[in-house]
């Protein structure tokens, strides 16, 4: 390049961009005349985020955890489904309710660290209960001796282990 300086555009985040949009005079946004009408008013922030925790409130009704006991494990498995899990954790009414929905994961720890959706509840179970009651998942890791180092390198068991440890 000759003495001009070139110009690198650097990638945004997605709340920043929703920001400067938002900022936006209409005179600066004749291109919106070309959308078709339903696409013409000013867009909503966008979020980095799939669901935030009021979305997740406002899609995933829940009476009470007992709704969703004997479905746990299954339910953990899903982007949608986790979420419940994990509000179900938060709005359990007492160490047992939360005991009780943690044993159903018991016997798939090691598939639930691995998992993309489900090591998120195990991480809630881990910040929400008290270390006493998640010794059945310090159990499921020393079953095999090498298990624990290949799971702390893993890409979702390392942060179970870090936060166990």
């Amino acid at each position: 390049m000759s003495g001009a300086a070139a110009l690198v555009l650097a990638p945004m985040p997605l709340k920043s961009l929703a920001a400067r949009l938002k900022e936006l005079s209409p005179q600066h946004c004749a291109w919106r005349a070309y959308l078709p009408q339903q696409l013409q008013q000013q867009p909503e922030p966008l979020s980095n985020n799939a669901a935030s925790a009021e979305d997740v409130d406002g899609l995933l009704p829940l009476e009470s955890s007992s709704s969703i006991a004997g479905q746990v494990w299954k339910l953990s498995q899903d982007p949608q489904g986790c979420r419940l899990v994990q509000q179900a954790l938060e709005k359990a009414s007492s160490e047992e309710e939360r005991r009780a929905l943690a044993a159903e994961l018991c016997d798939h720890v090691v598939e639930a660290l691995r998992c993309p959706h489900a090591n998120h509840v195990l991480q809630k179970c881990i910040s929400m209960m008290p270390r006493a009651s998640l010794q059945f998942m310090i159990d499921e890791l020393l079953e095999r001796e090498s298990l624990p180092a290949a799971v702390a390198q893993h890409r979702y068991g390392g942060r179970i282990v870090q936060q166990l440890l």
